[in-house]
């Protein structure tokens, strides 16, 4: 008997999700900006819970390094 080796299944989240939305592309981009203000809502309330000194200097941002002009006025470092 041969031994078939086991295949990584390929997972393509986009098609699943516009799947999970019955392949309504407008309603899935709408979950996905929904789920991204909560998320940056969620970042801002742990920003505001914890001091810099708790990570040693560092604070999350919401937005990416080239566009985050807010850490460099909170006098914390960016890592």
């Amino acid at each position: 008997m041969q031994t078939k080796p086991i295949e990584p299944q390929v997972h393509d989240e986009a098609a699943h999700l516009i799947a999970w939305h019955d392949g309504d592309a407008t309603a899935a981009i709408r979950t996905l900006l929904k789920d991204c203000r909560h998320l940056h809502e969620q970042l801002r309330l742990a920003a505001v819970a914890m001091g810099c000194g708790y990570t040693r200097g560092w604070m999350p941002t919401a937005e990416p390094k080239h566009l985050d002009v807010e850490a460099a006025s909170t006098g914390c470092k960016e890592t």
